[in-house]
């Protein structure tokens, strides 16, 4: 039976140190001034679903959604 050396708990922490480290830097980088970081992220998640939206094949920037009663 072949036996695992590889650690995998150290290289998960890595990882998630890694990924925390950009996210915190990201977040000075790129936050107002007084805004949490729950703002930002919410700020920051908005922005990526209107970039989505933007990139579809046919969005006008000039849609309006009509609302039925």
């Amino acid at each position: 039976m072949a036996t695992d050396k590889y650690d995998w708990a150290d290289d998960a922490t890595r990882c998630y140190d890694l990924a925390i480290k950009t996210l915190r830097e990201q977040y000075l980088a790129e936050s107002l001034p007084s805004e949490s970081a729950a703002q930002w992220q919410a700020r920051k998640k908005s922005r990526r679903t209107l970039e989505y939206f933007c990139q579809k094949p046919g969005f006008s920037p000039h849609f309006r959604l009509k609302l039925s009663n």
